[in-house]
This record gives structure tokens, C-alpha cells and sequence, in this order.
């Protein structure tokens, strides 16, 4: 992967992952160490007491890879597995848009981080043996009304890429890297 992708950078800490294409003419996909001050943005959080290590790939750099295919922005991969043998590819879609919308682009989300998924695993970087893969799209400017369900398929769909392909879905702003190997979504209050 870091062959592949020569201009990312490897993290051990948080990454927060932000699209100005919309807000910013010419800026695009940023990542972040720290939180952003004029966007909202989706949030990695990195379980300080593993020892985690992840390359944050931002797609938009890299127009040879990503030519002639609908493409997410981001993919987050983990560079060490965690006690149990795997490590997780972290998928990542951002939708700024209405509230209104957030269905309607759930599918193309969907089939944007399928898309780049098949290619990486076609391409023999990734692989369903070793990784466990993590889909997430998420609406930062709609955080208040997270899982955004716009993001879901039909159950018999869902259950077929779960159980076929290992995807695990999140709809959430935030997510948690436990370790190499697993990414759970926080806790939400009732």
C-alpha cells in the first residue's frame, strides 16, 4: 500500500478527515491531526494505549488510481494487526448536503468505497484473509442526526456483503481504532 501510495502519510494519533471541495474551491480532502476550526469533519479516534499504526490515503492525490472510477475520498489502513491476526481498511465517504439528501446518496456512497475496495484487493494490496473492511459515510454538516440512514441497503444486501466480503458499515461522524485490528463505534446516550 505504501508503494501504491507514495505520498501518504503514516499516523499513530487521531486524524480528523474533512472536504472543502464544496466550501473551498481547489482545496479538496484534508487530513488533520488536530480538530478543524471552520468545518466539521469526520473524526478517527486512536486508542492510546495500542500501538497503532495507519496510512491515511486521500484518493483525490492520486488521479492515476482513481481514473475512470467513482472513488471515496479517503481510505485509512491499518499497517499492524491486532491480537487477533487482522487489521482493518477503513473506507471513508463524506457527504456535505441537506438533510433531505443524505438518502439519496447513500447507494452512491456505498458503491464509491465498493469500488475502490475491489480495485485494492484486485490490485493484491488488500485482502479479505487479512483485513477487516469498514465502510463509512457519513454527513458531517447532519452530525446531529447520526447513523445516517441514508447509508443503509436492503437487510438481505447488507447481510449478503457482510457475511460474503467481511464489510462492517458505519454511519457515524466518529469511529475508534481499538487496536490494528478493531474499529467500534462510541457509545451513544439514550
Amino acid at each position: 500500500m505504501q508503494s501504491l501510495f507514495d505520498k501518504s502519510v503514516v499516523y499513530g494519533d487521531d486524524i480528523f478527515v474533512a472536504d472543502y471541495t464544496e466550501a473551498k474551491k481547489g482545496v479538496g480532502v484534508v487530513f488533520s491531526a488536530t480538530p478543524f476550526d471552520d468545518i466539521e469533519s469526520f473524526h478517527l479516534i486512536v486508542n492510546k494505549k495500542a500501538d497503532i499504526q495507519y496510512l491515511a490515503v486521500n484518493i483525490e492525490e492520486y488521479p492515476a488510481f482513481k481514473k475512470g472510477m467513482q472513488n471515496c475520498e479517503a481510505v485509512l489502513v491499518s499497517l499492524n494487526a491486532g491480537p487477533e491476526g487482522s487489521k482493518w481498511a477503513l473506507f471513508l465517504e463524506l457527504k456535505y448536503c441537506g438533510e433531505r439528501r443524505i438518502a439519496d446518496y447513500g447507494p452512491k456512497a456505498i458503491d464509491q468505497m465498493e469500488t475502490v475496495r475491489r480495485k485494492l484487493i484486485n490490485m493484491n494490496k488488500l485482502s479479505r484473509d487479512q483485513h477487516i473492511f469498514h465502510f463509512n459515510y457519513c454527513s458531517p454538516n447532519n452530525y446531529e442526526i447520526e447513523p445516517f440512514d441514508g447509508f443503509r441497503e436492503t437487510q438481505s444486501a447488507t447481510l449478503e456483503r457482510v457475511e460474503s466480503d467481511g464489510v462492517v458499515f458505519h454511519a457515524r461522524m466518529e469511529l475508534i481504532a481499538v487496536n490494528g485490528g478493531v474499529i467500534l463505534e462510541p457509545a451513544v446516550e439514550i
